[in-house]
């Protein structure tokens, strides 16, 4: 018996052991099987991490895990590429193609074929699955992207401590003051200290944060860079050139051609053509006379082997990373025309300064049909996620931009018919948004430019306005409609009955490429611009009837003047509005110190009466515009019957927009 106790025991005893053993066994089983599901979810995040490095910085800055499902639809919707040329594959139905979005990481893990290893997922992927189901699926097979290249290769190494490195001003000496008047009148800017600086400068990266890491495409087209010049300095010249070369990827830069405009500077011969022997990829072309601006750069649209051109102008310095950004948006839609931001060098110092994020500018123009810049408006600002956005513009400055070859032709090239410079900008800006395409400026690209006050170059029998408005007189008969075209005609009554050639071609592609017409224009892509009045109680010319050759004139200044009248219209145009505002080249005059003043009109708090050869009376004050016959200035005085306070407009008319007699 006792031996059989001891047996029973002993029995009781190892299964009890085995049993110990078996619940051992099962609890280190567990822990090894969630060691090693800690371990590969750690081991799946850092591989999703590697793989998050290579998106876009728009999408990755949304891949995150704390951000909730629901939110993937509204932001990665609008910022994804729209293209194909991402080589991404679209698993999407017809319902959902507008909501393209990377699928939210802790979806992908579970969807792993080892289902085992999240069963104790199973309900928080119900919910995610509910959350996303509407959602298609975009999975990266094979990447063909690289980070945007910072280039900056020098032929020999900088001086960092050299005049002007790092965009620095040069600040010249007394001494040498009449040897900078004496060089400025080659180019209207200090040549005398641009050729203090080295070719290859240094200059501060202005880009937004995030640039360095925008993706690029491996398959970018090449460009070919236009560069004409006209009597340019040496050392302008040959640092435009180097900043393309050095900051450049030599891979997507087919070719630099150098127009020569007839210069006849002795630098720009022989000396040019052995100093750019030592780049194979720069060509000089040198022109037979003088063609402008406008037909010199057809020639080396004609002569470009690639399929993008870039245009720059002769005074200018690249930063690194200009280019790629630019290409890059070519290839997602060849419309693309896009221009780089465009940095300042002050014509004076030479330093280089910087648009700000908060003060980038769009180009616009005014109703002389002259280009100017504008502040971004809240609608683009809003419209744009982050700094490295582009930003969408209504016209272009025309110096600087890259445009698809093949869309360039389709757009008709530039009009033939202009002259020299000026209104291409324009002609452009209109159509290629009215024919299909869209303008934009990159803050990722920049291009820093010498900006100065007036033309070096002469233009066809010396006159430089006439010219610019006859190219404008062709830009409106085209490309802008009634009523808007006869804003033109307000601001230059000269150009009345004025031929402006052959458009016969123009007006012709026009109706070939179906474009929309100039209302549809100012509406969606310009709405922020001020419209003027159509219809005014008076306007032209403003002669005092006790000095008949002295008009009314803004003098290119604040203050309006008395000056001999010269028939040439915008400084000495003035409008009566119906609202009783006067008006001046889109300003408002406004009383200020006794003293006529131009201000913005949304500034303005003067209002004016007048009659026809009459005085122009203020009505806060109610005293009268009178000029003093012996220095000829204006002043405000208690209104009279002297002939002195009385003037005559050069038209008038009735509320209809009858011409009165």
């Amino acid at each position: 018996m006792v031996s059989k106790g001891i047996k029973v025991e002993k029995t009781h005893r190892s299964r009890t052991w085995l049993n110990k053993k078996v619940a051992l066994a099962i609890i280190g089983t567990s822990m090894v099987w969630f060691l090693v599901d800690v371990v590969a979810i750690n081991m799946y995040a850092g591989y999703e991490s590697a793989m998050n490095s290579k998106l876009p910085l728009e999408e990755r800055d949304v891949s995150r895990r704390n951000v909730e499902p629901q939110d993937y639809r509204d932001v990665l919707a609008e910022n994804l590429p729209s293209n194909n040329s991402n080589k991404m594959v679209r698993k999407e139905n017809a319902s959902a193609s507008k909501n393209r979005l990377q699928r939210p990481k802790l979806e992908r893990l579970l969807n792993r074929k080892n289902k085992e290893d999240i069963r104790n997922l199973t309900d928080f992927k119900a919910k995610v699955e509910n959350a996303t189901k509407s959602l298609p699926i975009i999975e990266i097979t094979n990447s063909s992207f690289h980070f945007i290249q910072n280039l900056d290769v020098t032929t020999a190494p900088r001086n960092t401590s050299g005049p002007g490195e790092g965009g620095a001003y040069i600040a010249t000496r007394e001494e040498d003051k009449q040897v900078v008047q004496e060089k400025w009148k080659h180019n209207y800017f200090n040549e005398f200290a641009s050729d203090m600086i080295s070719f290859e400068r240094s200059l501060i990266d202005y880009r937004p944060k995030g640039c360095s890491e925008l993706r690029i495409s491996n398959d970018l087209p090449k460009t070919t860079v236009i560069i004409c010049f006209c009597e340019e300095s040496w050392s302008t010249l040959l640092r435009t050139v180097h900043s393309v070369i050095n900051r450049s990827p030599p891979e997507i830069l087919e070719e630099i051609l150098l127009i020569d405009d007839f210069s006849q500077r002795d630098h720009l011969k022989k000396p040019l053509d052995e100093y750019m022997k030592k780049f194979p990829k720069v060509k000089i072309i040198r022109l037979k006379e003088r063609y402008g601006l406008i037909r010199a750069r057809l020639v080396g649209v004609k002569l470009a082997k690639s399929s993008v051109v870039t245009f720059l102008d002769s005074h200018v310095e690249c930063s690194v990373g200009w280019l790629e950004p630019l290409l890059q948006r070519i290839k997602e839609d060849r419309r693309n025309v896009v221009c780089p931001v465009i940095d300042r060098i002050n014509p004076h110092t030479f330093g280089h300064f910087s648009q700000e994020e908060g003060a980038l500018s769009m180009g616009s123009f005014d109703w002389t049909f002259t280009f100017h810049w504008a502040p971004l408006p809240d609608s683009e600002r809003n419209r744009r996620k982050y700094p490295t956005s582009p930003f969408r513009s209504p016209t272009m400055a025309g110096g600087l931009f890259s445009i698809d070859k093949s869309f360039f032709h389709e757009l008709g090239d530039y009009d033939e018919g202009f002259e020299v410079w000026g209104g291409e900008n324009l002609e452009l800006s209109f159509k290629l948004w009215m024919c299909g395409g869209q303008l934009e400026f990159l803050p990722c690209s920049r291009v820093a430019h010498v900006f100065r006050s007036q033309q070096p170059y002469s233009f066809p029998g010396n006159d430089n306005q006439g010219t610019f408005h006859r190219n404008t007189m062709r830009l409106v008969e085209v490309w802008v409609d009634e009523p808007y075209k006869q804003l033109f005609y307000n601001n230059f009554p000269e150009m009345v009955g004025k031929d402006p050639g052959n458009l016969t071609a123009r007006r012709a592609l026009r109706e070939k490429l179906q474009c929309k017409d100039f209302q549809w224009y100012l509406d969606n892509v310009n709405p922020s611009l001020k419209i003027p009045d159509l219809k005014f109680q008076a306007k032209g010319e403003v002669r005092s009837k006790s000095m008949p050759n002295l008009c009314l004139d803004n003098m290119k200044a604040n203050t309006v003047a008395a000056f001999q009248c010269h028939g040439k219209g915008v400084s000495q145009i003035f409008f009566l509005t119906w609202r009783n505002t006067l008006e001046n080249e889109g300003y408002c005059c406004s009383l200020i110190n006794d003293k006529l003043t131009r201000v913005k009109c949304e500034a303005n708090k003067s209002t004016f009466v007048h009659e026809k050869g009459g005085a122009i009376k203020e009505n806060v004050t109610g005293k009268c515009l009178e000029i003093n016959t012996n220095d000829h200035t204006l002043s405000f005085q208690p209104c009279n019957s002297s002939h002195q306070q009385k003037w005559l407009w050069q038209n008038y008319y009735d509320k209809d927009g009858g011409l009165l007699k």
